[in-house]
């Protein structure tokens, strides 16, 4: 069960959902770094607690002493018991549960001015499909623009963080070995695996379970036309932010952020 780790509700636990894996909190350890390395900042201005899930992020910065923390969450049952997690510590004057769509303008709409700290935890999905991460990168740019001067905003990824993409040069080396132009790959049938789920990992041999260590396949790995495909590391630059500075805990990282 999640629990509070530090601050004026330590070792206070927290209702998560039963039955079904609709969160992904963060690990002990992880957190202690991350508000380790927010130490000093709880008083500064308004945290917003975006993908909040049961706000295991929003409430240790209430506990820590932050005065005005906004946590949005889309699925109502989660929502829901996030707001009985707020109850239950007694935190209604400082922390406000907004259910909406992160990636939505009501969200936007939502976060403290200017704020200071944002915290940004996507659904692994949809950090790996590059359609919905364009869409990801694009909201998180419009909450780095509300920071103050000194705010952070961080983002969670899974990592690495790799596309994978066509491989011209090894279609060039066969092309060359053969000697002539590399064909064009024809589409996959239409029961074809695909090679990059759009909303989780599919069953089987590369999921097992849990999606930060969902295993991607190599670097020389073929789609299903045969042809070569490569990984190509994720560009985390943000418009209108400078950064990231990365850190890596095993399967996952958190980038930093501040305004341009």
């Amino acid at each position: 069960m999640l629990r509070i780790i530090a601050g004026e509700f330590r070792s206070r636990k927290l209702l998560s959902p039963q039955g079904e894996d609709k969160t992904r909190p963060m690990p002990d350890r992880v957190r202690v770094a991350l508000f380790n390395m927010l130490q000093g900042h709880y008083a500064d201005g308004g945290f917003c607690d975006v993908f909040a899930g049961t706000g295991s992020f929003g409430l240790e910065a209430v506990s820590r002493g932050c005065p005005n923390v906004v946590c949005i969450e889309k699925d109502r049952e989660v929502a829901g018991i996030l707001a009985r997690n707020v109850e239950s510590l007694g935190a209604g004057d400082r922390c406000r549960v907004v259910q909406a769509d992160a990636l939505a303008p009501a969200a936007l709409a939502a976060c403290p001015r200017p704020a200071h700290v944002v915290f940004f935890d996507p659904p692994y999905p949809l950090i790996r499909d590059p359609e919905q991460r364009r869409r990801v990168f694009a909201q998180f740019a419009r909450f780095v623009a509300l920071l103050d001067e000194r705010g952070f905003a961080i983002l969670r990824t899974p990592w690495p963080l790799n596309d994978l993409v066509e491989d011209t040069k090894a279609l060039q080396r066969a092309a060359s070995r053969r000697g002539h132009a590399p064909p064009t790959a024809p589409p996959p049938a239409p029961d074809a695996r695909p090679t990059r789920p759009k909303d989780r990992p599919p069953e089987g041999d590369e999921w097992n379970g849990d999606d930060e260590n969902w295993d991607e396949p190599d670097d020389e790995s073929a789609d299903q036309s045969g042809a070569p495909r490569r990984r190509v590391p994720v560009d985390l630059g943000i418009e209108g932010a400078r950064g990231p500075e990365t850190h890596v805990y095993g399967s996952m990282a958190l980038h930093w952020y501040m305004r341009a």
